[in-house]
């Protein structure tokens, strides 16, 4: 059974992950056995260059063959980082990524969902911040628009109720509810529809 890795964003103090644990219960009722949620702890937006490759080589060894990645913020650049190593990821689930909007993972990774809004000015921001040969940018305020690739779906948090403005707003008490079995069913399908093959 596949092991879903949850993985946050910067700016995360809890040991428990922050905000993003809140979508552990919604991966397991869906049907996931096994859902981890990593920490690296607290990191400044400059010092990604440096500790993410860090935080790549301590997950690396923890994903199996079959196993999904979900990523929030810096997390979506985490779960490109580890395509890139070779990680045997099957899907991953990208909300808010802040990563370059023409970046595609790796092609090990056979589905791809991507959770923007618009408002999410905090990547846009960090494409600003960190403009140099950093995988950082806006994917998760525009959705993934590189090269035609039908492994990716993008879903506008705007367009489905209730909408979502910025950056952690889909975390929020009043939103959660909603998006994530939202999200988790559709991994879950995902999931399913590309493990018989």
């Amino acid at each position: 059974m596949a092991t879903v890795h949850i993985l946050h964003g910067i700016h995360t103090s809890e040991p428990s992950g922050g905000v993003v644990k809140l979508l552990k219960p919604y991966f397991e009722k869906a049907g996931f056995g096994d859902v981890v949620v990593h920490s690296y702890g607290y990191v400044f937006a400059i010092t990604t260059r440096w500790k993410n490759p860090q935080v790549v080589e301590e997950i690396l060894p923890k994903i199996k063959n079959g196993d999904i990645v979900v990523g929030h913020s810096n997390g979506g650049t985490l779960a490109w980082m580890l395509a890139e190593r070779g990680a045997p990821i099957s899907g991953a689930v990208l909300i808010n990524p802040a990563l370059d909007a023409n970046k595609a993972l790796a092609n090990q990774v056979r589905w791809v969902h991507v959770y923007f809004n618009q408002d999410d000015t905090a990547v846009w921001l960090s494409k600003m911040l960190l403009p140099f040969r950093h995988p950082w940018g806006e994917q998760g305020r525009i959705g993934y628009n590189g090269a035609p690739d039908v492994r990716y779906s993008n879903f506008d948090c705007q367009k489905e109720s209730p909408p979502v403005f910025g950056h952690m707003d889909i975390f929020n008490p009043d939103k959660i509810y909603a998006w994530g079995p939202r999200i988790a069913t559709r991994a879950w399908i995902s999931h399913l529809n590309h493990s018989e093959k």
